[in-house]
């Protein structure tokens, strides 16, 4: 093999069962079956390059600048893609460049804003089931936020538990161990019902001596109570083989993952995948789209953070009639307050995701302008707090308190951040004016190479004495001083002779050959520079990650509230009364969403009252098309 052929493979035979994007200059080169696959699902040429064998190595290349795209195509149909840069400057390099798998991407994995839907979240699921068959621990976590949600399973029958879970999140990836393949249940539905990945891991991985390492690993030595896992559970499994997982496809950032949400199946209702599938609250059964679902009635939200809420409460209806009083209390305070509403929707209008922008921020692959954006979101929170506050509700009051104003994190970058910042680095012009004395320098040198070599030149005549004293540049000798002839004796002794004329004498300085220097590589000096420096403000701001996820959490619930109220006004929704006394009393109930298709206003209000005690079923009968289903759905 060539040397770059037994390089690739060498790379290759660590990541076997994914698509190796190997960078090799401008392009991402895939070779052999890698090749061949990638060009029939991204419809690119197979060409051929010589590997040192007899016959060429298959081979098609995608350029790097535009490589996200192709790559979300391949990780929307379930494949791998193992990122190979090259990680040093190959200008530098000796020899063969190095190179290395930076990040492997998976379904479950993906961080891209156009890899995502931004009002859905992407979940990645690990799940752990023992030899016994009525026990199980789920895992759930959108990489993308940061946020896992986890629950211990204990039923008789564990596999329709786990599917109904599995339908609550729709995972894009599922990691299960191998005690769940006894289950065959859950995987054939899995197979048969669900689009998504699923990776088996391996027994020994989850030993508990390193399942205990990769927890304290995480999130520290007290795991147990700072994230509510269960010491002895089986959560502590699924959460371990994911947290690995991580650490395998993705080598940093997993740190973002930091918030565990611990639910039980007390805390929502349950809801069959039939069930689920025919009130079509999400996506419809036919198209499988938004419209004509509850979701696409109820949501009105501002924010990208919003929208992914609505749905999980869509998907996760509350079964806790103080919790269910909590949220219409907030609903019913907005309704009232038409115009502090409509304030609060202006103003979240302005809000950027930042839940996932700092997911990018803690992975290193935040762009400036996601930065700057981050700061101009920050001039938004103080209004907001005071907006959430005025409207004297004690649960409005509640997330107010929660909103943090990140009034040092706003002040530092717009006082390092150009406003006009590029969407990438490489282009340069991302430190704000004025922030480092160094950046400026480099930029009025690179901008300004005559008046820098004019003042350099008359502060020259006036320390010497000189006055037709000049400095001039060639390709051969670079910069230089020119002194003639009947000047030679006012040339101090400190100037280094460099070449000889008829006339004159050409002299270099120390000063000189510095600044020879810096205007020379003025452009990759600043850029570097820029780099590093924008690199330390990144890294700060992951360090608030915490601050920040809290003010996102805040103000996704005031977008929910705030979208709620706002179609409740529209649509005339009355608050129900909730009682426990198994008494379902419905007053011209109508349906949301078949309401809102018929255009012509010509939908019938249905009374419904049902009971634990007389009246615990009722007869529908009717034609086709006369609405027993709608009155099914409805109620």
């Amino acid at each position: 093999l060539s040397p770059m052929m037994a390089q690739y493979f060498e790379v290759k035979s660590k990541y076997p069962d994914t698509i190796l994007f190997f960078r090799v200059g401008d392009f991402y080169e895939m070779f052999f079956d890698d090749a061949k696959t990638a060009s029939s699902e991204l419809d690119l040429v197979l060409t051929g390059k010589d590997c040192g064998q007899e016959e060429r190595a298959p081979m098609c290349g995608v350029p790097f600048h535009s490589a996200d795209n192709y790559i979300a195509k391949l990780v929307s149909r379930g494949y791998k893609v193992a990122i190979c840069e090259q990680t040093e400057d190959p200008s530098k390099a000796t020899g063969l460049v190095k190179r290395d798998v930076i990040r492997v991407m998976t379904p479950g994995t993906v961080i891209e804003s156009n890899m995502l839907e931004d009002g859905a979240n992407n979940y990645l699921c690990a799940i752990y089931k023992n030899a016994d068959r009525s026990k199980a621990g789920l895992c759930f976590a959108d990489v993308s936020t940061g946020t896992a949600h986890i629950t211990e399973l204990n039923a008789d029958k564990i596999a329709p538990a786990v599917i109904t879970e599995l339908c609550r999140y729709h995972p894009s990836e599922v990691l299960m161990n191998p005690g769940l393949l006894d289950c065959r249940e859950v995987t054939a539905y899995i197979k048969k019902n669900m689009t998504c990945s699923v990776e088996l891991i391996e027994e020994e991985r989850y030993a508990p001596g390193l399942v205990a390492a990769s927890l304290e690993n995480q999130f520290g030595r007290d795991w147990a109570q700072t994230t509510g896992i269960a010491a002895d559970g089986l959560v502590r499994f699924a959460m371990a083989a994911l947290l690995e997982y991580l650490h395998d496809t993705q080598i940093k950032g997993v740190e973002r993952l930091k918030t565990v949400i611990t639910y039980n199946k007390a805390q929502f209702m349950r809801l069959s995948p039939v069930t689920r599938a025919n009130l079509e609250l999400t996506e419809t059964l036919r198209g499988r789209e938004k419209r004509g679902t509850l979701l696409w009635v109820l949501d009105k939200t501002s924010t990208s953070m919003g929208k992914r809420m609505l749905r999980s409460w869509i998907e996760q209806p509350l079964i806790s009639s103080a919790l269910i009083n909590h949220r219409l209390n907030a609903v019913e305070s907005l309704v009232k307050q038409t115009m502090a509403r409509g304030d609060l929707t202006e103003e979240l209008g302005y809000i950027a995701d930042m839940e996932r922008l700092m997911t990018r921020t803690v992975y290193g692959s935040a762009t400036p302008k996601e930065i700057y954006t981050l700061a101009q979101t920050c001039d938004r929170l103080p209004g907001l707090r005071r907006l959430a506050e005025a409207c004297g509700c004690p649960e409005l009051a509640e997330l107010a308190v929660q909103i943090d104003p990140l009034e040092d994190i706003k002040a530092r970058i717009y006082a390092a951040v150009d406003p006009e910042a590029p969407s990438t680095l490489k282009d340069g012009g991302v430190i704000a004016k004025g922030y480092h004395a160094e950046v400026d320098e480099l930029r009025s040198i690179r901008d300004n190479t005559k008046g820098v070599l004019a003042q350099l030149e008359a502060r020259l005549r006036q320390e010497t004495g000189i006055p037709k004293l000049k400095i001039g540049y060639n390709h051969v000798f670079g910069y230089f001083i020119e002194v003639s002839n009947s000047y030679k004796s006012m040339v101090p002794e400190t100037y280094i002779r460099k070449q000889t004329l008829a006339n004159a004498e050409r002299y270099t300085t120390p000063r000189l050959k510095e600044l020879e220097d810096t205007i020379l590589n003025a452009e990759d000096k600043l850029q570097t520079l820029e780099y590093d420096i924008f690199c330390r403000i990144r890294d700060t701001i992951a360090q608030e990650l915490v601050r920040i996820q809290n003010t996102a959490k805040a103000l996704a619930k005031l977008d929910v509230y705030a979208s709620l109220s706002l179609v409740s006004e529209r649509n005339h929704y009355v608050r129900p009364k909730l009682n426990e006394k198994g008494v379902i009393d419905i007053k011209d109930g109508r349906h949301p969403v078949v309401e809102q298709m018929i255009t012509n206003d010509m939908f019938i209000a249905n009374d419904t009252y049902l009971d634990n005690g007389s009246h615990c079923i009722s007869i529908i009968t009717g034609p086709n098309m006369a609405g027993k289903s709608t009155y099914m759905r409805q109620t």
